[in-house]
């Protein structure tokens, strides 16, 4: 739990939000010139005030769209979260979203868990001192959630994938939803886990493994991606949930059954369901 105000670190911003808002919402005289966000999209960044860089994004999406994760405390200075903060963004590159003049520090085509990777990584290599926002009663490294603007903090998802977790996935890398999508189903499928059926179930129109996979390497090997708009929005939530599920099933330490695989189903359904209000 951040005891003050004026503790320094890295951290990392997801979104609840479906409807893109811009990075600068705050700012009227921004906002139009500004990148637009939405849930799918990250950040890891750097802040010498980490509560107060969390309630700048509460204002700018709402508290409702921020899910903001403290990594690490960084007690040297801005230079050492400045050294940290470009190792992470060079391993992301290829996911930083490009604004009107320069790339932007939003990510997009890659999942969390990669994410963290990158900064784990950038941490370890860094060189500067750094305490990981807290440990766990067994050992495992875990980090906070800020809740409220008074920096109350539970606990979430490890910094680091736990052991269970299937290092091939640690090195996918794709740029584009249509690719990751295929990442995702080779490696539910050779999990033994995800079937034909249940596939259909996190599907919006219940098309199956095969016919998706082959549309998803249609649009890669024409160097494409899924459709700006409603139906390319579909896919891109089915590729959510998929990302989801693999990110869970990683993090479970015990094998998991076909029962318990059908709750994760269920669960990336009720994070990402099939119709949305519009």
């Amino acid at each position: 739990m951040l005891e003050s105000s004026t503790q320094s670190g890295l951290y990392l911003v997801t979104l609840n939000n479906d409807v893109p808002i811009s990075v600068n919402a705050d700012d009227r005289r921004l906002a139009d010139r500004a990148i637009k966000v939405r849930r799918g999209n990250l950040k890891v960044g750097k802040a010498v005030d980490l509560v107060r860089r969390h309630r700048n994004y509460t204002k700018t999406f709402g508290s409702g769209s921020v899910n903001f994760h403290i990594l690490a405390y960084v007690s040297g200075g801005k230079g050492d979260l400045q050294r940290v903060e470009k190792a992470v963004l060079e391993g992301l590159a290829p996911f930083r979203i490009r604004g009107q003049r320069r790339l932007t520090e939003w990510l997009g085509g890659v999942g969390e868990p990669r994410a963290r990777e990158v900064a784990s990584e950038a941490l370890r290599r860094s060189g500067v001192e750094y305490v990981l926002a807290s440990e766990g009663a067994q050992g495992s490294m875990e980090v906070q959630k800020i809740q409220s603007e008074k920096g109350s903090a539970s606990m979430v998802h490890p910094l680091s994938c736990a052991p269970g977790h299937d290092s091939t996935r640690s090195s996918l890398q794709s740029g584009t939803y249509a690719g990751r999508s295929i990442e995702l189903m080779s490696l539910l499928i050779a999990s033994g886990l995800l079937t034909d059926p249940l596939f259909r179930s996190l599907h919006h129109s219940g098309t199956g493994l095969r016919a998706h996979r082959t549309h998803c390497e249609g649009l890669v090997e024409n160097g494409s991606d899924f459709a700006r708009g409603k139906n390319g929005e579909k896919n891109r939530r089915v590729c959510r949930r998929l990302e989801l599920i693999a990110d869970q099933l990683g993090r479970l330490n015990s094998q998991v059954n076909g029962e318990e695989f059908d709750e994760l189903v269920q669960y990336a359904l009720r994070e990402y369901p099939l119709e949305t209000a519009a």
